[in-house]
């Protein structure tokens, strides 16, 4: 099997794709410049799909950066072969995890829970949305949402979307539920 080679980032070799260049420690997007440190979220979505032996990937990541109003977006759709932008995805997310994690573990140590899309995840598992009660225990977790039955057939339900600091959100979870 063929084993891909790692990337290398540095200051004289960053990793471009379109008009982003990725740098160890820092991004450039047109004319906009940042630190990892600014990026306060990331937005990604990855979906892969083979029908009728033709594959295609897509691919959209957002950059929240830190006083800017409008996130960065990027697209991009290959046949076959993984696009460039997932490994961009994949360094900047890992740089900026923790600062990432910061915003969310900022809000648990002070209430308790933190605040996502439209719920209120704590740290005893419970999850509110629109004044409704559900457990983290009975989620249903699928790459890019969440969704939670109250108990029966017919009961009410929360979907959580995973397309913001998912790595983050997933991480929590799953420190709540051990």
């Amino acid at each position: 099997m063929f084993k891909k080679k790692p990337i290398t980032i540095s200051e004289e070799n960053p990793l471009e794709i379109g008009k982003l260049k990725v740098y160890p420690n820092k991004l450039q997007y047109k004319d906009i410049r940042c630190n990892f440190l600014d990026i306060e979220h990331i937005g990604w979505y990855w979906l892969s799909q083979t029908i009728n032996g033709l594959n295609t990937q897509n691919t959209k990541l957002h950059l929240y950066i830190r006083g800017r109003k409008k996130p960065i977006y990027l697209k991009k759709t290959t046949m076959y072969v993984t696009p460039k932008i997932v490994e961009a995805y994949n360094y900047i997310a890992k740089e900026t995890f923790q600062n990432r994690l910061s915003f969310y573990t900022s809000q648990l140590g002070e209430v308790g829970g933190f605040t996502y899309g439209k719920c209120n995840i704590y740290s005893d598992g419970r999850v509110v949305s629109n004044d409704k009660t559900f457990s983290l225990s009975k989620a249903d977790i699928e790459a890019f949402k969440i969704t939670i039955k109250q108990g029966g057939l017919f009961s009410s339900k929360v979907k959580i979307d995973l397309n913001l600091d998912r790595d983050v959100i997933l991480t929590l979870i799953d420190f709540i539920l051990k």
